[in-house]
């Protein structure tokens, strides 16, 4: 182990403030990552094992089950799991750069920070909810959960990362985002990706059915965009690095032990039976366990949840996109 680096103490006690308090928030992230850049700090090892473990990203939609998934898998003694780096509620360098709209000087810092991230070297306050802190000391492997990541792939060096990209039901996603009240800006995403020379060809579809009558009123058929053009450009870009698992939230929940050893072998790790209680103990990624949920019958809970009227504008969206991931990830649902 190298020296310990005060940054991680500066770091560990603000984490601590913010859970302690919500209203240091804002300070405990200006602070630390105005301090940890000035540093160097995302390029030098903080007080932790040697991580001999590849980096492991676990990637999808908002809704998707990845904070469950992310809960299970941060149970592993192997890994340190970094809870949203590049959430910008929890990163000053993200926020800043989402303020900046893509500055070359954020993109500076935002490339450092992830550096960062990538190798290990930061502790992700929000694992405190999930781990206790000396799991960043101990661990050998990085866990990364994210689910803004999906519009950021062109900057990730996916070759050198184990990522998972979970997927669930474009009815689900809409369902759940509809009932909670959450609006994704598509308008805004609709200009990022348009701006992006990566990206503005494979959105084309997307942004020309946003500006139809559909596109701009219908929260189901928005939805539909919403998850079509998030995955295809996972199926883009995750598919073609070659080193990415594809995880199916409905078989997770009703097919546990082979999809879970399977995704076990993937990671070479064993399941423990810490793990394996979570796993069938509950489908919620908060850190109480609902053990009165099946997780056999909620995969398909939207069914009941929305009309038959509701799904189709769902699956009009996602067709209006392309639905090139949509027949890929569920082709028997691709009429």
């Amino acid at each position: 182990m190298d020296e310990l680096d005060p940054c991680w103490l500066v770091y560990y006690v603000c984490a601590v403030r913010f859970l302690l308090s919500s209203n240091q928030r804002a300070y405990c992230f200006k602070k630390y990552t105005s301090l940890a850049l000035s540093r160097g700090a995302y390029d030098s090892c903080l007080f932790h094992a040697k991580r001999t473990r590849p980096p492991v990203l676990l990637a999808g939609l908002p809704r998707c089950g990845s904070t469950w998934v992310g809960r299970i898998l941060a149970l592993h003694p192997g890994y340190h799991y970094h809870f949203e780096p590049l959430n910008p509620n929890y990163s000053g360098a993200v926020e800043e750069h989402h303020r900046a709209r893509n500055t070359p000087e954020s993109y500076v810092k935002l490339d450092a920070y992830w550096k960062g991230v990538l190798q290990g070297n930061l502790f992700g306050w929000m694992s405190l909810l999930y781990q206790p802190p000396w799991s960043f000391i101990r661990a050998q492997g990085i866990l990364i959960k994210d689910v803004h990541v999906l519009f950021s792939l062109p900057m990730i060096p996916l070759e050198s990362i184990k990522t998972i990209l979970l997927v669930r039901h474009p009815c689900a996603i809409a369902d759940s985002h509809i009932r909670r009240g959450l609006n994704p800006d598509l308008e805004q995403l609709a200009q990022d990706l348009s701006g992006d020379p990566i990206t503005e060809e494979r959105s084309r579809l997307f942004r020309e059915a946003l500006v139809t009558d559909m596109g701009r009123e219908d929260a189901y058929f928005r939805m539909g965009l919403y998850w079509e053009m998030a995955y295809s450009l996972a199926f883009d870009f995750l598919l073609a690095s070659g080193n990415a698992t594809i995880l199916n939230y409905e078989s997770l929940c009703g097919n546990q032990v082979e999809e879970w050893e399977g995704l076990a072998t993937n990671l070479n790790i064993t399941i423990t039976p810490k793990m394996w209680k979570e796993i069938k103990s509950s489908t919620q990624g908060g850190k109480e366990s609902y053990t009165s949920r099946d997780s056999k019958q909620i995969r398909w809970g939207w069914r009941s949840d929305l009309t038959a009227i509701q799904i189709e504008r769902v699956l009009a969206g996602v067709h209006a996109a392309g639905s090139k991931a949509f027949s890929h990830f569920y082709p028997k649902d691709d009429k």
